[in-house]
């Protein structure tokens, strides 16, 4: 159940329609929230746009902070709607906003993404065009990692290797050669995409299931959406935002083990969903017993493999460089492969109830 908003009595008194709904979940990072919210207070264009921030728990002072930043930045106060909801976790934060929505068009955000000025407006262009198409479509924008002031190895790999987000693909000149092809419900980015706001409504919005409180969530929401009116994913980088996004070995450590655990949870809950994403289905008992007998069998391996990459963490993002940089990138991400494939799979173990060692030095 949303909770109650209690935002200032213009935007509660505001019904009129809006070219777009910008919502963003939020917990305990109101610096990176102030500075996401003042630029979208400073965007172009002639669309009206609203923005609706989601507070994951009570948090009064986090609440006026982004009123403020909104108001600095020469945001129309009754634009900006900031709701504190009970608690829950932010995938269902997200899910409740979408009920609050007066856009026609649904912009999802991540608090640490900063929009480029004209990324409401791309995002209301593109969905206009698809819907004058007759095919109405999900749009994926650009989102580059910021760099941080402390760039590491690490973080060069994330902006430069599908590690993270599959970006160095989608930006290959050949990929932007081809602006109609489809991506897939795979990259449905929940830090940045659009789609017609009815259709997300129509399909009921992000799905929430038990045991899984990261990942997947998008890519499912893409799923239904091209499954029930045939919507592609379209890459549209004009869109853009900056993820402010700095990474740490246990980041992506625990991020690899939750995906696991969320492939289960996802997989359960939907066996359609989870056959289209792995072509097989990941909690029947064939697939345990491969998980088991990979996890035992690649440990030591694996223990060596997560030394060297621990060591990413600490390296600067100069480290290597020269005419083969890139090959050399590719090279450092093949060989941590076989680190996520098995926190993979001790997710997904741990997801169906049992219990597996973790690696020495986690």
């Amino acid at each position: 159940m949303a909770g109650k908003a209690r935002g200032p009595a213009p935007a509660r008194a505001d019904t009129r329609p809006m070219d777009a709904t910008t919502i963003i979940p939020t917990h305990a990072r109101v610096d990176k929230l102030c500075r996401c919210v003042a630029a979208l207070a400073r965007q172009e264009g002639p669309q009206r746009a609203e923005v609706v921030v989601g507070f994951d728990g009570p948090d009064p002072e986090a609440r006026a902070a982004c009123e403020h930043a909104w108001a600095q930045s020469g945001g129309d106060p009754p634009l900006l709607r900031t709701i504190e909801y009970s608690r829950r976790g932010l995938i269902n934060v997200r899910n409740a906003m979408i009920g609050e929505a007066r856009g026609r068009v649904l912009i999802s955000l991540n608090d640490d993404t900063y929009a480029d000025p004209r990324l409401v407006l791309s995002h209301v262009r593109e969905q206009g065009l698809a819907a004058a198409a007759g095919r109405p479509a999900v749009v994926v924008g650009r989102a580059p990692y910021l760099v941080p002031e402390r760039d590491t190895l690490l973080n060069r790999m994330a902006r430069e290797t599908p590690l993270v987000f599959f970006y160095d693909v989608m930006d290959a000149p050949e990929s932007l050669a081809q602006p109609d092809k489809d991506w897939g419900f795979r990259h449905c980015f929940g830090l940045n995409f659009s789609a017609p706001t009815a259709l997300v409504r129509e399909v009921g919005g992000f799905r929430a299931v038990e045991g899984c409180f990261y990942g997947h969530e998008d890519i499912e929401l893409g799923f239904r959406l091209q499954q029930r009116f045939s919507m592609p994913v379209l890459y549209r980088p004009a869109a853009s935002v900056l993820h402010d996004h700095a990474l740490e070995p246990l980041d992506l450590i625990r991020r690899e083990e939750a995906l696991g655990r969320a492939s289960w949870c996802f997989a359960k809950a939907s066996p359609e969903f989870g056959r289209a994403v792995f072509g097989r289905d990941v909690t029947g008992g064939d697939e345990l017993s491969y998980s088991r007998a990979f996890v035992e069998r690649e440990r030591a391996l694996v223990e060596r493999v997560r030394t060297s990459f621990m060591t990413l963490g600490t390296l600067p993002a100069n480290a290597v460089g020269g005419a083969d940089a890139g090959a050399l990138m590719t090279l450092l991400y093949q060989q941590h492969l076989p680190l996520k494939r098995w926190l993979w799979r001790k997710g997904l173990l741990e997801a169906a109830g049992e219990t597996v060692a973790t690696l020495s030095g986690a």
